[in-house]
């Protein structure tokens, strides 16, 4: 029993092991901005490689650095401006950090 234990462990720490920061920049004008109950903030056909292309927030995430996504994104739409999104590329695709370029 401990040696499975021990073998789903190292295979948990293996994947998370392969995840890497993946920076894209783009003019999100066909991304989908969708806020959920209980302040789940997600971004829809982005480009990532995740299921519909999702973006999504970890749960470290405050509400005014959702708050500050959903404006940045919102004037990058309006005026046109590229935006910057760094996230994991595993499945979950988990914004790390995020801004607009003048």
């Amino acid at each position: 029993m401990k040696k499975i234990l021990l073998v789903a462990v190292m295979l948990c720490m293996s994947h998370s092991a392969f995840a890497e920061i993946i920076a894209m920049e783009v003019v999100p004008t066909a991304w989908k901005l969708e806020n959920y109950v209980g302040n789940n903030v997600v971004v829809w056909y982005s480009g990532t490689t995740c299921n519909n292309g999702l973006l999504q927030f970890t749960d470290q995430a405050t509400i005014d650095d959702k708050n500050r996504f959903w404006a940045t994104i919102m004037s990058a739409k309006v005026s046109g401006k590229k935006v910057f999104v760094r996230y994991d590329n595993t499945n979950s695709c988990k914004i790390n950090s995020f801004g607009m370029h003048n």
